[in-house]
């Protein structure tokens, strides 16, 4: 339903897409207010993760069937949105472990400022989108958490799963290996 509603090229339309999970909820369900709030958040979270869009789309469908059948628990937790981002790593670790071959796309240049030239930005976006599939899982999922979805070092640790030490790590370790692939891009 997701690649039906979302022909645009570019990453739009995540809450027509979910629409269908959004009236099967009742209204004051705090999946349907994720849905609503946050979709398009979680969506662009999945594109960084996946580096494709028709597998962020899945990816993010997915992550919110899982948290419908788990919505007592999402409605328990103090922070439903990192419980959420926590279903989507763990459902995205599965997949990435079942399917080591992996497509580096363009990034979209979906909520980032126009740039003087395009086509220099174009290529940014893939030298950093190529940078990240070389990260490990883990280191990824630390940097786009914290420079995408904005999140500090104890949210990051508590959707990951790790003590703060060990984000602080991966996310220099990870962007120690993304620097030293994008100078020797250049």
């Amino acid at each position: 339903m997701v690649a039906s509603t979302c022909n645009s090229s570019r990453l739009q339309g995540v809450h027509a897409g979910v629409e269908v999970l959004r009236v099967a909820q009742p209204a004051d369900s705090v999946v349907a207010r994720l849905v609503h709030e946050r979709g398009d958040w979680l969506l662009r979270c999945a594109y960084l993760l996946t580096r494709s869009r028709d597998a962020a789309l899945d990816l993010t469908q997915d992550t919110l069937a899982r948290a419908w059948t788990a919505r007592e628990r999402v409605e328990a937790a103090d922070h439903p949105d990192r419980y959420v981002l926590r279903i989507m790593l763990n459902l995205h670790r599965t997949t990435s472990r079942r399917s080591r071959l992996r497509e580096v796309e363009l990034l979209e240049a979906q909520g980032l400022a126009a740039a003087a030239d395009p086509v220099a930005a174009v290529d940014e976006q893939h030298r950093i989108a190529h940078g990240l599939a070389l990260l490990s899982d883990r280191q990824r999922s630390v940097l786009v958490l914290r420079y995408w979805a904005d999140f500090d070092d104890a949210a990051i640790a508590d959707v990951i799963g790790c003590r703060r030490a060990t984000v602080r790590s991966l996310a220099a370790r990870g962007m120690a290996a993304l620097k030293s692939h994008l100078e020797a891009a250049e």
